[in-house]
């Protein structure tokens, strides 16, 4: 595992004012009591067992190997079967592990007297110590354990080693950064001077000490600088995130507008062509239909029979471009309004496809806004297309009407459906994203309700009159 993987995986210490904290976390904490000592660290083993890691307990009074392992079972209900099993190490501080005869393949918790482990012949060598480190950590590396996790209590430090010690721990704090080991070192408070405590805190992350029956962090200068740059630089993001967000919300704005301004731009575009579809080509169209007419009655038989032709002919054109201007933009939608259009539309559409069709307009409003009107109206088409074109359906019923202060549309066939939580099939020549954007555009609410064999609904709650699009408005200038 790579050093930065290793140094972003969190483990529990199951210290509730600690958390969680990556490998290679060097913590300590002060202690007055026996009750303070095991108050922090049963939790603290109990998490590294549950969670497959090595533990290496050191003791030193007022902790000897036996009580540890008192409090242990008390604490922790499987504690015999991790200490049969060797899940924890628990050693004296003055015998060094290699002195030791070798756990087994399947120990994984050492409680060691600090006899055993720091001390030789009475004196401290910290390489000695670093090295048993590592050879701890290779060990349970090599016997399939996520980690290692250890505590050495330090109530044997003496003034003599005091400063050995101190330069020991700053090792150990830089040789721990990218290994897959927490280490948590004890303190006695009695005794220590105010300057050593502040020594201890400064060669650790992080320190722990009672305060009026509660468990608090020690904070150094760093650590309180390392906050204040950490608050720094999270109000910074936050201030990144708010200007990005208002950039979105006015580039959505922005958006908006132009989106229906283009819609605005091809229903003019549309009613431009129909009109002259309408009254250009339809009357052209309608004038050479009735020259023929007169034609007809004037010509020989042969004659007749080609104009009649031509005439049948130009009687197709002529429903062609009728149909045509219909379906770019309904000269009745401007000159009748929506009621009128609609049972058009919907008329036209169960004649031509044969489908039966129903049409209900209730408590209309008056003076409709054009822009809702016309929504509205396209929705309705896009809806009554599908349900003739894709649905293959016999019935379809559109109900129109005021509705809590909104205009409603209801327009439902009794086709084939489909499935309406799937987004291929919404994408599918069915035309439902169209409906669902034109609907966003005047801040309408449209739902889609279908399933196989069923049927679909199309309801849309359209607001009586469209937001402004003034630019000035929506962009807050």
């Amino acid at each position: 595992m790579t050093t930065e993987s290793t140094a972003s995986e969190l483990r529990k210490t199951g210290i509730s004012v600690v958390g969680d904290m990556p490998w290679g976390t060097h913590l300590c904490h002060f202690y007055e009591t026996k009750e303070d000592l095991l108050d922090i660290l049963i939790p603290y083993f109990k998490a590294g067992l549950e969670n497959n890691e090595f533990c290496t307990w050191v003791v030193s009074d007022p902790l000897g190997e036996e009580e540890a392992r008192d409090a242990l079972r008390q604490a922790v209900p499987e504690a015999d079967r991790y200490l049969a099993a060797g899940h924890i190490e628990i050693v004296p501080h003055t015998l060094f592990p290699a002195s030791r005869e070798r756990t087994s393949s399947a120990q994984s918790i050492e409680i060691i007297p600090h006899t055993d482990w720091y001390l030789k012949n009475g004196a401290f060598i910290a390489k000695r110590v670093l090295n048993g480190w590592k050879q701890k950590l290779a060990d349970a590396l090599a016997k399939g354990y996520a980690g290692l996790r250890a505590n050495g209590n330090e109530a044997w430090l003496t003034e003599e080693n005091w400063k050995a010690f101190s330069d020991y721990e700053k090792t150990l704090d830089k040789n721990l950064a990218g290994q897959r080991m927490i280490v948590l070192c004890s303190y006695p408070v009695t005794g220590s001077s105010a300057a050593q405590v502040f020594d201890v805190v400064k060669e650790h992350q992080l320190g722990i000490i009672r305060r009026r029956g509660q468990w608090e962090i020690v904070e150094t200068p760093e650590l309180i600088q390392a906050k204040t740059e950490i608050k720094r630089l999270n109000d910074e993001l936050e201030k990144k995130v708010e200007e990005r967000t208002r950039e979105l919300a006015a580039a959505n704005r922005q958006l908006k507008i132009l989106s229906r301004r283009r819609v605005k731009v091809q229903e003019e575009e549309r009613r431009h062509l129909a009109r002259e579809l309408h009254d250009e080509i339809g009357q052209a169209l309608s004038a050479a239909k009735i020259n023929l007419q007169a034609a007809m009655k004037e010509s020989d038989g042969a004659k007749s029979k080609r104009i009649r032709e031509t005439a049948a002919i130009l009687d197709r054109l002529l429903g062609q471009v009728r149909q045509i201007s219909l379906d770019l933009r309904p000269l009745m939608l401007d000159d009748l309004g929506l009621v009128p259009a609609l049972r058009s539309l919907l008329d036209e559409h169960g004649r031509r496809a044969s489908v039966a069709v129903r049409f209900s307009a209730e408590n209309m409003p008056e003076n409709l806004d054009p822009e809702i009107q016309t929504t509205c109206f396209r929705i309705a088409q896009e809806a009554i297309t599908n349900a003739v074109r894709h649905a293959n359906a016999t019935r379809i019923d559109v109900d129109l009407g005021r509705e809590n202060g909104n205009l409603r549309l209801q327009a439902r066939d009794n086709g084939r459906g489909f499935d309406a939580e799937s987004v291929q099939e919404q994408v599918v020549g069915l035309g439902l994203i169209g409906i669902k954007e034109r609907a966003a555009l005047v801040d309408a609410r449209a739902r889609i309700i279908s399933s196989p064999n069923k049927g679909t609904t199309v309801e849309v709650s359209l607001p009586l009159t469209p937001l402004p699009v003034r630019e000035g408005r929506e962009t807050g200038k």
